[in-house]
């Protein structure tokens, strides 16, 4: 069993202005948010120090787009336009849907499932309960499943239809795990949904910006998986970084494909959703449906591991697809050769190439900036 996570003191709830202007500088931003607040100085040194921030919760940021846009796209996927208004709807049924199973600040709630239409709002339910959101491998066998469940103390399972079998070969094996809820079917979450509220859940009660947010499991060279845990603060402000870095903007549009059990899966979503951006989800790496949705959605930001560029570049219909909505480019996971950078930005004709590396205990991201890419192409990048 995990050691219960201690309780820290109650901080202020972050509020958010409608609108927030593109600054060059990260703390002009997020003291623009209300984020944190201003620098003080210290009276005996007169060196500039902060003063303790304010709250940095992930329910904030699907809360401050459904007052202030919310008509605009949060995500698409397969037939699904979700708007930021319909994505926090849905969050709160599902948060109201959690909080009837129990489910509270600190609780482990598990989802096993392909990227999908509820998978986001799953996530963001959960940032407004205070909860755990532990996000699985979907290629688990039952045997790999059972220790996880048994690992995080998953007292809630989410599960798409595909993983129906997997499931039931668990049993009553995991203690812990009191409730089971299918994600496909009249008789699963769908049905609790249509009876649930959209309003605001209460918020949880001393929820924090320390207080862990997901337990994402990584795998060494030896033993089992372990579950890392990540906070609401160190997402949030990974977000504004990346922003930061890159420059991500409310009239963005992104391309995810990345399964949203991994790091990339969650992080790189967000870093659009906290700006108020548009993100396309992808439920697996097709290349070929990589390359429609880019000029289908006008996708202004792309972000592939090399092998994906490589599949990508190599179909027939590269040469024919309409790439002008793109401005920056990203990759990572694996260093790759000079020559392979420099086809990239020759293929796409596009000089802003991002080379990132980040780590699942410690959150994204380290970026090499474009501008230092030609100067030192095989880098893995600085502390972004």
């Amino acid at each position: 069993m995990p050691r219960p996570i201690p309780r820290p003191e109650p901080v202020t709830t972050a509020t958010f202005p409608s609108s927030m202007p593109m600054r060059a500088n990260l703390r002009g931003q997020l003291i623009r948010v209300g984020l944190t607040r201003p620098r003080s100085k210290c009276q005996s040194s007169g060196v500039l120090l902060e003063r303790p921030p304010m709250a940095l919760l992930l329910g904030e940021i699907v809360r401050r787009h459904a007052r202030h846009r919310p008509e605009r796209t949060a995500y698409v996927i397969g037939p699904h336009r979700i708007t930021y208004r319909q994505l926090n709807e849905l969050t709160n049924r599902l948060a109201h849907v959690l909080r009837g199973h129990g489910v509270g600040r600190g609780d482990r709630v598990a989802t096993l499932a392909l990227n999908r239409l509820e998978y986001p709002a799953i996530y963001f339910a959960l940032a407004k309960l205070g909860a755990i959101h532990v996000p699985l491998n979907f290629r688990y066998r039952a045997s790999e499943l059972r220790y996880a469940l048994t690992q995080s103390a998953s007292s809630v399972l989410f599960y798409a239809g595909a993983f129906a079998d997997v499931v039931e070969e668990l049993g009553d094996t995991v203690p812990a795990l009191r409730h089971r809820l299918p994600l496909d079917g009249a008789r699963g979450v769908p049905d609790l949904l249509s009876r649930a509220s959209d309003a605001e859940p209460d918020p949880a009660r001393e929820l924090g910006e320390h207080d862990p947010h997901v337990m994402l499991y990584t795998s060494g060279t030896t033993g089992d998986p372990k579950g890392a845990l990540l906070s609401h603060r160190s997402y949030v402000l990974q977000a504004f970084q990346t922003q930061r870095t890159t420059g991500l903007g409310e009239d963005d549009v992104g391309l995810c494909m990345f399964p949203m059990f991994h790091m990339g899966g969650w992080a790189m979503p967000l870093g659009y959703w906290a700006n108020g951006g548009s993100v396309v989800l992808l439920e697996k790496a097709d290349p070929g449906e990589i390359l429609r949705t880019i000029e289908r959605e006008r996708v202004t930001y792309l972000y592939l591991i090399p092998t994906l560029y490589d599949a990508v570049l190599s179909l027939p219909d590269f040469a024919r697809t309409d790439l002008s909505s793109l401005r920056a480019l990203g990759s990572g996971t694996a260093v790759m050769t000079e020559a392979q950078i420099r086809t990239i930005m020759d293929r796409f004709r596009n000089r802003r190439l991002f080379i990132m590396y980040g780590q699942t205990e410690a959150g994204p991201v380290a970026t090499l900036h474009p501008r230092d890419v030609e100067r030192k192409p095989t880098s893995v990048g600085r502390p972004a």
